[in-house]
């Protein structure tokens, strides 16, 4: 993302400060503000409780300068100088800077640092400056941080071994005189870190520092080795799965008719096995919860205590009051913690329609289940936005993508993911929302992605698919790295197997619609579009972009008046995407309403500011001799509303 032409100079050097209008003052030991308190001298970050944040060498940089001038605004510009006076950046470097910055500080809300759009940002705090305190010895500052990092990660009895320890040292360096050093128990004498640990006394002996540190750590380390032995591992993808397990009732039958109990039985199953496809998620199937389905056993927090479920899905199937030959089918997902309903619906079918529409309601019913019915923001409460727990971060994750407006949250979802990696490495789940940020930075037409950047990207899909090579999500993420690389032949046969595994995935019937249209298929894409929009409920964006691929569809087919439709509907489901606005714009020219045209595309141009014809496509590349003549009524268009070749 970074355009480097020098090599660059560190952020706190005398000539970044001369560079500075506002330096801040390091006659001050630190700064109070919003919880935190930042060293100035040693450029450290703690939270409230003392715990150290650990920030980036730019993020610090960032970070003292907006100290040096709290509730100001700062102009891009200035920042940009400020943090790279040598460098030749981007926008983005800057907004990836400052969302690691609020990740830091945990302000998902961008309430502490604040943005200006199409100026800078702004620190909303009040800081106070905090003077004479105590500086800490060298020993004690290596021998705390050691133990401090231990801290997360031992157990109870081995933190209290190292810390003793790294305290008697800390405490011994600072009491005794600067030839001296001290001498510790030797490793035969020295507490087993399975027994509680007694006070350690640690006489001062001759010697020289840099050994007791070393010792220090050495101490540490094989504390750190014992405790990562004995400490839980953390399973991220089945904690997910245990906080969405759908116990599935069997669906009560009006009356005592074989053909509608079958029916009843064959969507039950269905669900299930729609459940069980998807990592993540789980489902209890009729068989085991048929003993509570009558009762006082039928109650939900019954259910839940008995088959460890979070959800209960109950309904009812009965022939149609005007239609004796359909059936009706109710269904409801109920959240056990709150009795509350998350999500019902009724699905009208043919008796004995066959097995397509039995797949169709488990396809649904999955779909609910996943996004909770499509109350983002009640899941969302169950988990604080700055929770360290592995599991919320990686739910938090997948919800700031799922949400997301701006390139901030998908560095967030990033930072997120990454943290809850740390703790399971082979979480599938991580791992692909990893993946997807990545994906994202790379299909974003602001961006520019540095090389190293491609290839960490492709690095986590394909370990992701190693660990699980017949998910339909991973298997979706390399469909999409085949796609950036303009390999849509590649990528068609995997997404066909997505579909088939996981029918009910709307971001894989949009790919294998764009991937149709780079093949020179147009015609089959408004299938993928029209199933993107009957199964996509909840999310804004995968519709307006169902909508804008169906519009480019129709206008490369020449159907311009259904194409002018199609992405009016895009720009009113999702106003930020561009792809309904360069239809809009290319249709409006291509129709002689040139006035239209022009305001359409400096709508597009605000999404996009430097877009030009032949970058158009530069996300989606294909050599298709079929693709390339039909795209040609786009490009016309586009020329035509004024947009630029180059």
């Amino acid at each position: 993302m970074e355009l480097r032409i020098a090599a660059e100079r560190s952020p706190n050097t005398s000539a970044d400060s001369a560079n500075d209008p506002h330096p801040l003052d390091d006659a001050e030991d630190a700064l109070r503000f919003a919880g935190f308190e930042f060293d100035l001298r040693r450029g450290e970050l703690h939270a409230a409780d003392g715990t150290p944040v650990a920030l980036r060498p730019k993020t610090e940089a960032l970070l003292r300068r907006f100290l040096a001038d709290p509730g100001r605004l700062l102009a891009k510009d200035t920042l940009m100088a400020a943090l790279w006076p040598t460098a030749v950046v981007t926008d983005d470097s800057l907004v990836q800077c400052v969302g690691d910055l609020r990740l830091a500080l945990g302000d998902s809300g961008q309430t502490l640092i604040r943005t200006v759009p199409r100026r800078g940002y702004r620190l909303d705090a009040e800081v106070e400056r905090v003077s004479g305190k105590a500086p800490i010895p060298r020993a004690a500052t290596v021998a705390g941080a050691v133990a401090a990092g231990l801290a997360s990660a031992s157990t109870p009895t081995a933190t209290a071994t190292a810390t003793r320890v790294a305290e008697a040292m800390a405490g011994a360096v600072a009491d005794a005189p600067a030839h001296a050093s001290v001498a510790v128990p030797s490793p035969a004498t020295s507490p087993s870190v399975h027994a509680p640990a007694p006070p350690v006394k640690l006489p001062a002996a001759t010697g020289v520092w840099p050994w007791l540190a070393a010792l220090a750590i050495a101490i540490a380390l094989c504390a750190a080795a014992v405790a990562r032995l004995s400490a839980p591992r953390v399973h991220i993808d089945e904690a997910i799965a245990a906080r969405a397990t759908v116990a599935i009732m069997p669906l009560a039958v009006a009356g005592d008719e074989p053909e509608l109990r079958q029916a009843a039985d064959a969507v039950a199953d269905e669900i299930t096995e729609q459940l069980s496809r998807r990592i993540g998620m789980r489902g209890i199937g009729r068989t085991a919860t048929a003993p509570f389905a009558t009762g006082s056993s039928s109650a939900p927090d019954t259910i839940a205590r008995k088959l460890k479920a979070t959800h209960v899905l109950t309904g009812r199937v009965a022939r149609s009051a005007g239609d004796r030959e359909r059936i009706e089918i109710d269904v409801q997902l109920v959240a056990v913690a709150t009795n509350e309903v998350l999500w019902a619906r009724r699905f009208e079918r043919p008796l004995g329609g066959g097995a397509e529409h039995v797949y169709d309601i488990g396809v649904h019913v999955a779909n609910a289940a996943r996004y909770r019915g499509g109350k983002f923001d009640s899941l969302r409460a169950e988990m604080s936005e700055r929770s360290t727990d592995p599991v919320d971060l990686t739910l938090l994750g997948w919800a700031d993508l799922d949400r997301r407006k701006t390139i901030d949250d998908v560095y967030r979802a990033r930072g997120r993911f990454e943290t809850a990696l740390a703790s399971d490495p082979e979480s599938v789940l991580a791992l692909a929302g990893l993946a997807s940020t990545f994906e994202m930075e790379r299909s974003d037409r602001n961006l520019r992605v540095m090389a190293e950047q491609v290839a960490e990207h492709e690095r986590i899909v394909e370990r992701a698919r190693r660990l699980a090579p017949d998910d339909g999500t991973t298997l979706m993420l390399w469909s999409a790295v085949q796609t950036l690389h303009g390999r849509p032949d590649l990528a068609l046969p995997a997404l066909d197997k997505v579909v088939r595994i996981i029918p009910s995935y709307p971001r894989a019937h949009l790919l294998r619609g764009r991937v149709l249209l780079m093949l020179g298929r147009a015609e089959e894409v408004r299938a993928e579009t029209d199933r993107v929009l009957q199964l996509e409920q909840n999310l804004p964006r995968n519709r307006g972009r169902a909508f804008a691929l169906a519009a480019e569809a129709a206008l490369m087919l020449g159907r311009n008046e259904e194409a002018y439709e199609l992405a009016r509907r895009s720009v009113a489901e999702f106003p930020f995407d561009f792809e309904g606005r360069g239809v809009l714009a290319a249709v409006d020219a291509l129709a002689g309403r040139g006035v239209e045209a022009k305001v359409d595309l400096a709508e597009l141009l605000k999404l996009w500011p430097s877009a030009t014809v032949a970058r158009y496509d530069d996300p989606y590349p294909s050599t298709q001799p079929v693709y390339l003549a039909q795209r040609q009524r786009l490009y016309e268009g586009l020329r035509k509303a004024g947009l630029p070749d180059r």
